[in-house]
């Protein structure tokens, strides 16, 4: 596969499945411009680890994989400290 058809599968499947990842994201995170944020950082991990998607399985449940890892990710890191902030 040439790295244009490549792009194009990639921009395809993303552009699929980013209104349910969005919906996932915005189920985490309620604040609009923190999701937007949230929902660019997959976008970018899932270009950067698209090579290794398995094409024989769904995008969309590889990408809500990712998705679920970078919201947990942000969170943990949002809180972090805050129960020693409140002793």
């Amino acid at each position: 596969m040439t790295d244009n058809q490549h792009i194009k599968r990639m921009t395809a499947d993303w552009t699929r499945a980013e209104p349910s990842v969005g919906r996932f994201v915005r189920s985490f995170i309620r604040d609009s411009s923190e999701a937007e944020d949230v929902l660019q950082e997959v976008a970018l991990v899932i270009v950067d680890r698209y090579s290794s998607y398995d094409p024989t399985q769904p995008f969309i449940g590889w990408a809500l994989g990712i998705s679920r890892r970078v919201v947990w990710s942000h969170l943990r890191d949002k809180y972090r400290g805050r129960d020693q902030a409140l002793q």
